[in-house]
């Protein structure tokens, strides 16, 4: 699943639908494509939730989406880069991530023979 950074900060995902079911661990891979001038920067995606906001590091400007995300319906994020040399920072628009509710269940099934 590709998601495109613009200069401007907007964000365009790739494909359409939903990033994965909820609770999926290591299943879905988030490939970004940025602006050439921040190839160098640090790369993290910020998650923002209803109990605490916290990052997730891109590697090789991909991030693998595990159970801290998709434990959600819903979370939205941005992506923040910053070069350590000089502390800039560039952060996309707010964009949201959502998943397939898990359909696990509790209840026991009794089988006729």
């Amino acid at each position: 699943m590709t998601i495109v950074i613009n200069e401007d900060r907007t964000v365009r995902k790739l494909y359409s639908g939903k990033e994965g079911t909820q609770n999926e661990d290591n299943v879905t891979t988030l490939s970004f494509i940025i602006p050439e001038r921040y190839s160098d920067f640090v790369k993290k995606l910020v998650f923002i939730s209803k109990e605490d906001n916290f990052t997730k590091n891109l590697i090789n400007n991909s991030y693998t989406i595990d159970t801290d995300v998709s434990q959600y319906k819903r979370i939205e994020c941005y992506l923040m880069m910053t070069d350590d040399n000089t502390k800039e920072e560039f952060r996309s628009e707010v964009f949201e991530l959502k998943f397939y509710e898990s359909e696990e269940s509790e209840e026991e099934y009794e089988y006729n023979s």
